[in-house]
């Protein structure tokens, strides 16, 4: 199984959830993307690989979090449907990553990211959507969010969790 954030940051790997980890700030927002839908963006901007500068830069819109809650919220429920418990929502041991730093590169590197999490970062998709198309920016980036978190937590936990989030063929 491949390690990400979110699912070794919100969740324990390989476990039960009945604790989600959140990292972030109530009040604070944040941004989300879905894997397979970045992919299915980077496919489209390949398609124009020859008409873009060298080193161009896009933001991907994502899933915007307005107060920082609905990701850990959206975990639970999934969670929730298919085991009949709802696990706890905590903060982030971030003392612990303050704790470690010393001793492991990536907790030191975590703890440099922290201001992430504690100033909304709201990217914005204008370039992205001007050089591929509104409809095909929106397509790309199709996943609900609860097809997202069940995909992602049936990968990492073991839950078998169904979901429609599938890659296109040019992906595979």
């Amino acid at each position: 199984m491949g390690k990400n954030w979110f699912l070794q940051g919100l969740v324990r790997p390989g476990h039960a959830v009945t604790k989600i980890s959140y990292p972030g700030e109530r009040g604070v927002g944040h941004q989300w993307a879905y894997l397979p839908d970045v992919a299915r963006m980077m496919v489209e901007l390949l398609a124009h690989r020859e008409s873009l500068d060298p080193f161009a830069r896009f933001h991907m819109g994502g899933h915007w979090d307005e107060d920082g809650t609905r990701i850990a919220a959206a975990i639970r429920r999934v969670v929730a449907r298919r085991t009949e418990r709802e696990p706890a929502i905590a903060g982030f041991p971030w003392w612990l990553l303050t704790l470690m730093s010393p001793f492991n590169v990536t907790f030191r590197e975590m703890k440099e990211m922290r201001y992430l999490w504690r100033t909304p970062v709201h990217l914005n998709d204008a370039r992205l959507v001007d050089t591929i198309g509104p409809r095909t920016a929106h397509a790309a980036r199709r996943s609900r969010r609860s097809d997202a978190h069940r995909a992602a937590l049936s990968l990492r936990t073991g839950l078998r969790l169904r979901y429609r989030a599938s890659l296109p063929a040019t992906c595979r």
